[in-house]
């Protein structure tokens, strides 16, 4: 299985068509933001959480095992956004981040994406 968080944003819709087209794996896609057009397809399943809560993000470790393959895409990168909300880009950035990372122990591998 692989579970792409930020499934919806730019990278994460490329990144669910590769794997359907590469590979037999079912997709749990987290998005938070973009709710309109949303790939549908039978190995996908759409969940939409608040990363940036821990306990929000406690669903998902049951759902993590060793054949799991974690795609980290969530972020808040836009500079303009970045310096108007710079809690909310910490707390994407860096808290959510270490939420996924705490409960990510026995996944397969994790791949995380960044700009800068």
């Amino acid at each position: 299985m692989y579970l792409i968080i930020g499934a919806s944003g730019f990278l994460g819709r490329y990144c669910i068509k590769y794997v359907l087209e590469h590979t037999q794996d079912n997709i749990l896609a987290i998005y938070n933001t973009t709710k309109e057009d949303l790939f549908q397809n039978d190995r996908v399943q759409w969940h939409n959480m608040d990363i940036c809560n821990a306990e929000s993000v406690k669903y998902l470790s049951d759902k993590i095992n060793c054949n799991t393959k974690i795609i980290y895409l969530a972020a808040c990168s836009n500079p303009d956004k970045v310096e108007e909300f710079p809690r909310k880009s910490w707390d994407v950035n860096i808290t959510a981040l270490a939420n996924i990372v705490n409960i990510c122990s026995d996944a397969k591998c994790f791949y995380y994406s960044s700009s800068d």
